[in-house]
């Protein structure tokens, strides 16, 4: 495991980022990941941190850990689909920072420990990314609302529309990197493909 070439820079971020990418690695090589420890280093606290997720690209693998107040570490633990490593392969920390994230406050993360099935090994650990400050400020905010009206699809309808929503951005600019839509009726996710 090394640190991928898009490893983000050292940067300064606003006290309500969300979505913040803060380390970036790449895994060589072939098998499967199990596990992936990430440690929170720097002048910085465990609390200055909400919810931390492991991604693929823009697909998020895990579903939100919280740094250990006493160690400052958390383990991803990968599906088996999820950890598959066939030749080269980046994976994203990101973090969505707390409401009590601190102004001037330094944090950076660093990946101690890494295992594979069958007790492969896997070596290059610890890799540090580098220092995210954070500043005074905080950042602008999206409003996401209900549009319009949906049909009741059916069972293997292809180009069913499940959902109309806008975002406004409030305050200032802003982009929309990713969205995360939960399925609330009875379908079975398997059931539910292609979503665009």
């Amino acid at each position: 495991v090394m640190l991928a070439p898009g490893n983000p820079a050292a940067v300064t971020i606003t006290t309500n980022a969300i979505g913040v990418e803060m380390l970036r690695v790449r895994v060589n090589g072939s098998g499967t990941l199990n596990t992936l420890t990430v440690k929170r280093l720097g002048a910085g606290q465990t609390d200055d941190f909400g919810n931390v997720y492991l991604y693929d690209g823009a697909t998020r693998i895990t579903s939100g850990k919280s740094f250990s107040s006493s160690s400052g570490e958390l383990t991803f633990l990968l599906a088996a689909k999820d950890g598959v490593v066939s030749g080269s392969r980046d994976l994203s920390v990101v973090s969505d920072m707390a409401s009590t994230n601190t102004t001037g406050n330094v944090n950076y993360l660093q990946v101690t420990n890494v295992t594979a099935t069958g007790g492969a090994v896997v070596s290059g650990t610890p890799l540090s990314g580098n220092n995210f400050t954070t500043s005074g400020a905080s950042s602008g905010t999206v409003t996401v609302t209900k549009t319009g009206s949906l049909s009741n699809p059916t069972v293997g309808q292809k180009q069913a529309q499940i959902s109309e929503f806008k975002h406004a951005v409030d305050t200032e600019g802003g982009t929309v990197k990713r969205v995360t839509m939960i399925n609330g009726g009875t379908l079975k996710p398997a059931d539910l493909t292609n979503v665009k």
